[in-house]
């Protein structure tokens, strides 16, 4: 507020916290009407606090043609999120072009079709939601007031509360029409109309005070006019959590947003306003609409190039996708050639995330871009699918030159092993921290040592990766397929991994080995070694991580760190060696007739 105008700190607190909204702003902003002509920057302050105040779930709540202008002195604006998000058992889908039949007549519309629990009594349906004692009432009428006004019975409240029980239905196909509602509305001419007109004024006469007395010197009552009231409320049935539902929420804003964009034409003078006001402008903003926007003109993307850095990652997989994911969840570019499509909008919900269209025919340009743009600095996977090496060779040395994390890089076979040979030095300075799986079949010579291991690997031929480098490895998980090493190698892995201190990180070990034989010992143990009474053992670390082994030997480590072995044997040779870490391990059942062995 001003400083010309009292502040009464108490009474403004306690006026947030009944009408502040879910972000508890203040309820009271303070705006300057007079140097608006048209009403559209008001317009657009308005609207972006009732977004704010709402945590983006309501916008665009003063309708353009009636915005308050230079003649105003007090707009009242209220809004509502009234969002279901519904309680499903399995994932929701939509379908469009829906036929609902009633007897003879027929109706199509858009609907949600889920299974989920429900109750019912009487006529009347009652479907759960995440958010707690909150539901939805959905009362059946006959088909034939379809078209008369509604209103809710006069005694809800008794039917609703009343003794008789609710019947409950459990995991059945249900489907809702898509009955989204949302529409910014005027109150001026409502509310003079059932008698408030002192309230308003038609003159929209200035603001003298903010504290005024009950009368003037003629004992007349003194109001405050006010220039207009608006209201918005939103309802929509989001089969979601409320923090997975912001994507499928706004598509429709999305679509408006997107198509000013491509035409050039945008509805508020958007960088003329301050930085750290338009900071917050672009908070609101998903992927989408932001990459939009930056192609309105360079200084528009010098501006976005100015906004604080996020968490946000990027990827691509095949047919010319790249991918950013961000708090929300993921957006997609996909490619197209034909100019019609150029920023339009695809969902494939609950499947993924929306789509973009956009020329990527060097989709390369479109990489570096976003990196640029959004400051992006981690790249959630990079492969080389559709037998495409030279843009995983463009992008690696990319995240190389930006010192970016990447986290899982993927080498699928190819016919040429050149190009992938030649890449593999490339590999060597890219900074992986997660994962890297690969299938090529490299030539019987090949040789290649890793300079750092990140927290997994899969290699599916193997017959490259020695004893020495598994001495050295400090990943998580370790899964080797056609592997060359021998009894003998898994001797030595294991005596150094009873060494207190040693191999720290290893939880989970898999080598298929066509060395693993009978005649030389593991551990002063002949394979096969199992015990056949020991039940299954079950080791869970990370939050999708789960292993378990059966009719396994246990092994001690100096230190008093379990592990459990199994070597069988068969047309692929198999070693398995799983560690139980008490401080972020879980256990299940052990049997009582296993051995301990500590040679």
């Amino acid at each position: 507020m001003p400083l010309h105008m009292p502040h009464d700190m108490h009474l403004r607190r306690k006026t947030s916290t009944f009408y502040g909204g879910k972000s508890k702003r203040a309820a009271v902003q303070h705006h300057c009407f007079a140097t608006d002509s048209d009403g559209f920057y008001s317009c657009y302050r308005i609207d972006e606090e009732v977004s704010l105040s709402t945590h983006g779930m309501v916008r665009y709540a003063v309708p353009e043609n009636s915005a308050p202008n230079w003649r105003a002195s007090i707009a009242l604006v209220s809004a509502m999120d009234c969002s279901f998000y519904w309680k499903t058992t399995h994932p929701a889908t939509i379908l469009d072009n829906w036929k609902f039949v009633d007897g003879k007549k027929k109706s199509r519309c858009t609907v949600i079709s889920a299974k989920a629990d429900f109750r019912m009594k009487n006529e009347m349906f009652r479907l759960e939601s995440h958010v707690e004692g909150v539901h939805l009432l959905i009362f059946v009428e006959d088909a034939a007031n379809a078209m008369n006004p509604k209103s809710l019975p006069s005694n809800i409240v008794d039917l609703v509360y009343e003794s008789e029980r609710w019947e409950q239905k459990v995991n059945e196909q249900i489907y809702l029409p898509k009955c989204t509602t949302s529409l910014p509305i005027s109150l001026y001419d409502h509310s003079k109309h059932h008698g408030l007109n002192r309230l308003f004024s038609s003159e929209k006469s200035e603001l003298g005070s903010m504290k005024t007395s009950k009368f003037d010197g003629s004992s007349a009552p003194n109001f405050v006019t006010l220039f207009d009231h608006y209201h918005k409320t939103v309802f929509d049935i989001l089969p979601n959590p409320p923090n997975k539902t912001g994507l499928k929420k706004r598509q429709i804003q999305w679509q408006n947003c997107l198509e000013s964009f491509r035409m050039k034409r945008m509805p508020i003078a958007l960088l003329k306003i301050p930085t750290d006001l338009l900071r917050d402008v672009f908070e609101q903003c998903n992927p989408l609409e932001l990459y939009c926007l930056s192609k309105c003109s360079k200084r528009a993307r010098k501006s976005l190039t100015l906004r604080d850095t996020r968490d946000w990652k990027i990827s691509y997989g095949e047919s010319k996708k790249i991918w950013i994911w961000c708090e929300e969840g993921e957006y997609n570019f996909k490619h197209t050639t034909n100019p019609d499509q150029y920023y339009k909008i695809s969902f494939s919900w609950p499947q993924s995330g929306p789509s973009m269209f956009v020329d990527l025919s060097d989709r390369g340009d479109l990489f570096n871009y976003l990196l640029e743009t959004f400051k992006i600095s981690i790249v959630e996977s990079m492969n080389n699918d559709d037998q495409d090496i030279d843009f995983l060779r463009q992008t690696a040395r990319t995240a190389i030159h930006r010192n970016m994390e990447v986290e899982q890089v993927t080498l699928y076979n190819m016919e040429n092993t050149r190009d992938v040979l030649d890449f593999m030095p490339i590999l060597d300075q890219m900074k992986i921290t997660q994962n890297f799986s690969c299938s090529v079949r490299f030539p019987s010579n090949f040789q290649h040592q890793f300079i750092m291991y990140p927290n997994e690997i899969r290699i599916h031929n193997s017959i490259w990766f020695n004893i020495g480098q598994l001495l050295d490895c400090t990943c998580v998980k370790i899964k080797l397929c056609q592997s060359m090493l021998s009894n003998q190698e898994f001797d030595v892995f294991l005596q150094k991994w009873k060494k207190a201190g040693t191999f720290p990180n290893l939880r989970s070990l898999e080598i298929w080995s066509k060395k693993i034989d009978n005649e030389s010992p593991i551990l002063e143990m002949i394979p096969p070694i199992n015990i056949v009474d020991n039940p299954l053992i079950k080791v869970s670390f990370g939050k999708r991580d789960l292993f378990e082994i059966s009719e396994a030997v246990r092994v001690i480590k100096d230190d008093g760190t379990e592990g459990w072995l199994k070597v069988e044997l068969g047309e692929w040779p198999t070693f398995e060696f799983l560690v139980v870490s008490p401080g972020n391990s879980v256990v299940a059942e052990i049997g009582q007739r296993d051995e301990a062995l500590n040679p």
